[in-house]
This record gives C-alpha cells, structure tokens and sequence, in this order.
C-alpha cells in the first residue's frame, strides 16, 4: 500500500491558447457600429417596401347578429313578465335581469 502512496501525482500544466480573431472591425476608426434598434428600423423599412398594406374591414358577424337579437327577445320577454305579472318580486327580479 506503501508503494502506491509513493508514487508521484501526475501534474498537469496548461499551455497558453492562442485564439484565431473573427470578426474584427473592418476599420479601426472611431464610428460606434450601428445599435440594434437602428438595424431593426432599417429591417422594417425594407420589408415595409415589398408588402402590399393591411386592410381590416369589419364585417358583421353571424355571432354579433345572433347576440343582438336574442339580448332583444330576452329584454323583452323579462319586460313582458314584469307587465304581466306585477309582483314586486317579479319586479326586482325583471329589473336585475334587464340590467344584467
């Protein structure tokens, strides 16, 4: 067991890397390089040219229908009761259920 405490460690130095430069400034004067918001500009400048423009037309919808005349039927079927019936009980509640 002696032996194997005897022996050496193998010590493991690191050389030093040298490091290929990639993308470096192409000119080494002052100008700061564009931000990303100004690329982004330029971006949706250019795709704003081959885009032809977004036309929303609201159209009546089926369902928009539907909500509108069965809200009508609804009222009035909630009104007639109350006329029909006058009951301040009915009233309240014909009175809640217009509200709502």
């Amino acid at each position: 067991m002696n032996d194997s405490s005897e022996q050496e460690k193998p010590k493991f130095i690191y050389k030093p890397k040298c490091f290929e430069t990639i993308n470096k400034p192409a000119s080494q004067d002052d100008t700061p390089p564009p931000s990303v918001h100004e690329i982004l500009a330029q971006n949706r400048k250019e795709e704003a040219k081959h885009e032809k423009p977004l036309v929303l037309n609201k159209k009546p919808t089926r369902k928009r229908k539907d909500y509108v005349i069965s809200l009508i039927l609804g009222n009035g079927l909630i009104c007639g009761a109350m006329a029909l019936l006058p009951n301040i009980a009915m009233l309240v509640y014909g009175l809640s259920g217009v509200v709502l």
